[in-house]
């Protein structure tokens, strides 16, 4: 029975290893300060107050993970971490990264990067700034010096100021060293001739409505690409889409005017073609979770016309809801393997139990017998 237990214990503990976020099939670990154990921590601000952060420098040139070490964690709170080049602050694989907090108390959070690894120069310097998107006392775990190639960092997004601190905070970013070729130089285009995507190019804009002018048409909406594939309409004018797709809107205008789109808080400006037309590829950024109505109003000599509901976009996050809460399922996230393991590691656990149990009433059953056994000696005596 020694033997089983033994064997029991030695494969609970390499399944349990396998969960370890230390370790990743998709990518080597590069760069980290790994002290759970530490007691300080640095509390995640809400919305666009402080952002805490820490530097590191790589020395892969594609991230496929990253994970930080969170204390009081609270389970769908939105999380969002940026990126950031230290050099001239540019962000990489886009301004920041949403997630939803998987479980509660204290753990590794991780943002996976396996579909779309994030590009980055070794030997350059690096941030990894988090942000709460709710009021939250979640802490990002942190410790004394424990880190030599990076700093504990902390963003004030309202005077665009960086500050330095002593310590680090833990994380872990993983990733590989990839070698692409160099890219083919495209042959010259003469600067006399125009395209057409120059003449419906886009532009993000502070443009507001402007006053109407019952003589000025309103844009009208021709025709809706999904994924490059036509949607057919019903009445109520509404699609459903997922962060990755594309969307693209077409229509008509009068020609010579503006068409000006409002996307929740932000504004593009869209110019006409000669032939009344234009197109419009849908800011998926801009968007929020649920439904939101894009508007468009044609706009021509700061005069407008009517401002009308084009389209209702209904923006769908892969989560499940429970209550009011967002939460993405635990087996989306870990994947098949994971599950497997999680379930083998339940079973041998199981086992351990009944185990304990069995050899407890025998050991119960023993000493009972001996007590028995030393009476009638007594008795014989």
């Amino acid at each position: 029975m020694k033997k089983i237990l033994s064997l029991i214990m030695v494969i609970s503990m390499g399944l349990l290893f396998c969960f370890s976020p230390v370790f990743s099939a998709a990518g080597e670990k590069d760069q980290s300060a790994e002290n759970p154990s530490a007691t300080g921590g640095v509390v995640l601000f809400p919305y666009d107050n402080l952002q805490q952060g820490q530097t590191f420098t790589p020395t892969k040139n594609s991230l496929t993970r990253i994970s930080i070490y969170l204390r009081d964690k609270v389970n769908g709170a939105g999380i969002r971490l940026a990126l950031r080049k230290e050099s001239d602050k540019t962000p990489v694989g886009g301004e920041y990264h949403f997630k939803r907090i998987e479980g509660s108390g204290t753990g590794w959070e991780d943002w996976s990067f396996d579909g779309s690894p994030l590009t980055v120069e070794p030997g350059e310097s690096y941030g990894i700034y988090v942000g709460m998107l709710s009021s939250s006392t979640t802490y990002w775990v942190a410790s004394l010096d424990s880190y030599g190639s990076g700093v504990k960092r902390q963003y004030s997004p309202v005077t665009d100021t960086y500050y330095t601190f002593s310590g680090d905070s833990t994380f872990i970013v993983e990733g590989n060293l990839v070698t692409t070729p160099a890219p083919e130089t495209p042959p010259a285009s003469d600067p006399t001739e125009s395209t057409e995507e120059e003449a419906t190019e886009q532009t993000k804009t502070d443009a507001k409505e402007a006053e109407v002018d019952e003589s000025i048409e309103a844009p009208v909406l021709t025709g809706v690409l999904l994924n490059q594939e036509e949607v057919e309409l019903t009445d109520e004018k509404k699609v459903t889409i997922e962060e990755k797709d594309e969307l693209i809107l077409n229509g008509t205008a009068p020609k010579g005017s503006v068409v000006v789109i409002f996307v929740g808080e932000e504004s593009y400006e869209v110019p006409v073609d000669d032939a009344g037309n234009w197109t419009f590829k849908v800011d998926n950024e801009a968007l929020s979770a649920g439904d939101n109505v894009i508007k468009v109003q044609t706009q021509v000599d700061e005069k407008g016309s009517e401002i009308v509901d084009l389209l209702t976009v209904n923006m769908r996050v892969a989560a499940v809801t429970v209550g009011e809460t967002a939460v993405t399922p635990w087996y989306l996230t870990w994947g098949i393997y994971h599950t497997i393991g999680l379930v083998l590691l339940l079973i041998l656990l199981a086992l351990l139990v009944i185990y304990l149990v069995i050899l407890r009433k025998k050991n119960k059953g023993t000493l009972k017998s001996k007590e028995v056994f030393g009476k009638k000696e007594k008795e014989e005596q």
